[in-house]
């Protein structure tokens, strides 16, 4: 990893930590990371995602050391070395991010959403906002950024503010009979069941606290248990049946696998839907699952149980037993 991806790796995680530190016991609030969605051909990764009552708040990370500027056509810069270098606009980013969310929910909302009065209820009429995080190295030259775009900046430790802020606007305007619709607490856990699976692998609650901490020496100890824990996954058997299945409209055959952006996944031969392999543990339900491929055979590994499922594809690559 190059001195740029590692920096802003940092940078998200410092983001993460603190979020999650801010919003760890708020049964009203949820934060999720890294986030991996594709629909329709679109593709986005979203740093960073708050799930509250009233909608949904996108937080991208930006690792900048130096001065950041933005001008009042919206233009980013920064300082590198005493010279200015043009940015692209990670607000401009974040509300891509936002469009094919939006997109991604629309096409969910009959299996996240209930009905009122009858009536399918949707996603549309939600809030949707974005903020911008940058590193707490940065300098950001606050008197000349115009006020609408400097009102979504802040560095990492401050983005909880933000985020709070955004949240109790919404609901201080609810209760001025504001006709803006509320998730129902069942409708928050199953989207919340929803983001858990968009979440790549490694963006836990542990590895963002962590990220901040200091980590004590490895003891010889500790690191037999973790080469006998690896050995005993690698040699695991089968113990839970991993069944892939197209998410539109539930096909099981002629399955193909590919791999892209995002991972391992299958397409459809109906409807020519792409969707993710990495599911659930179907011995223990735990989503700390990762994919492998070893040349025809795909296994679904349990960080949890130790579990792992296998499936086999054929040369052209179509899932042949599952």
């Amino acid at each position: 990893m190059n001195v740029k991806a590692f920096s802003g790796k940092k940078n998200e995680k410092d983001v993460a930590f603190h979020l999650k530190r801010a919003f760890l016991d708020r049964s009203d609030v949820e934060v999720f990371n890294d986030l991996q969605i594709v629909v329709d051909g679109e593709s986005a990764q979203i740093d960073h995602l708050i799930l509250h009552k009233y909608g949904f708040i996108i937080v991208e990370s930006k690792s900048v050391k130096g001065e950041v500027n933005v001008n009042a056509h919206g233009e980013w810069s920064r300082s590198y070395q005493g010279k200015w270098f043009g940015i692209p606009s990670p607000i401009q980013q974040a509300e891509n991010q936002q469009k094919i969310l939006k997109m991604y929910l629309k096409s969910r909302d009959k299996d996240l959403l209930g009905k009122l009065l009858g009536l399918q209820k949707g996603f549309g009429g939600r809030t949707y906002d974005v903020l911008v995080a940058l590193s707490s190295s940065a300098l950001i030259r606050r008197d000349e950024i115009p006020e609408d775009i400097n009102n979504l900046i802040a560095k990492a430790d401050q983005i909880p503010a933000k985020v709070e802020d955004l949240i109790k606007k919404y609901k201080f305007s609810v209760l001025k009979l504001d006709t803006r619709p509320a998730f129902t607490d069942k409708e928050m856990q199953a989207i919340s069941n929803e983001l858990k699976g968009l979440e790549s692998a490694g963006s836990s609650k542990v590895e963002a606290v962590e990220a901040l901490e200091p980590k004590a020496p490895e003891k010889k100890e500790a690191k037999e248990k973790h080469k006998s824990e690896e050995k005993r996954r690698e040699t695991s058997s089968v113990d839970a049946r991993w069944v892939l299945a197209c998410k539109k409209c539930n096909e099981t055959k002629g399955l193909v696998a590919k791999y892209g952006k995002f991972g391992y996944y299958t397409e459809c031969p109906k409807c020519h839907t792409n969707t993710a392999m990495k599911s659930d543990c179907s011995a223990c339900g735990s989503k700390k699952t990762k994919v492998r491929k070893s040349k025809h055979t795909y296994a679904l590994e349990c960080q949890d149980c130790q579990g792992v499922s296998k499936i086999t594809v054929d040369s052209e690559m179509r899932v042949m037993s599952q």
